[in-house]
């Protein structure tokens, strides 16, 4: 017990938000960590780390499944010459058949 109470204080704490930024390059999830003079310098990042208070997640059914409907779009237009509203068409069919099952008992 105490070494995941440990695990979940470090996990959240600052020093591992910005641990997350230099390793995966998103931005952190603890607002502290995203005020870092370093990321808010950032050429990319530092715009959005600015906005990190005003910012509410989304949700999402299955974020994977989400993103994988477009990525096979996008394979589909690039790999086999499939026309681009075609694809996303395919991606929009996928992706509402799943919202559709999702919401259908709630």
């Amino acid at each position: 017990l105490d070494a995941s109470i440990k695990f979940l204080q470090f996990i959240t704490s600052p020093e591992a938000g910005a641990i997350w930024v230099d390793i995966v390059g998103e931005l952190p999830a603890q607002l502290e960590a995203a005020n870092d003079p370093e990321l808010m310098a950032d050429e990319k990042l530092g715009a959005f780390a600015a906005g990190l208070p005003y910012a509410h997640a989304t949700f999402f059914v299955n974020e994977s499944d989400n993103r994988q409907a477009l990525i096979d779009a996008y394979d589909m237009v690039l790999l086999s010459g499939e026309d681009p509203n075609t694809a996303l068409d395919i991606a929009v069919e996928t992706v509402q058949e799943m919202l559709d099952e999702f919401w259908a008992d709630r």
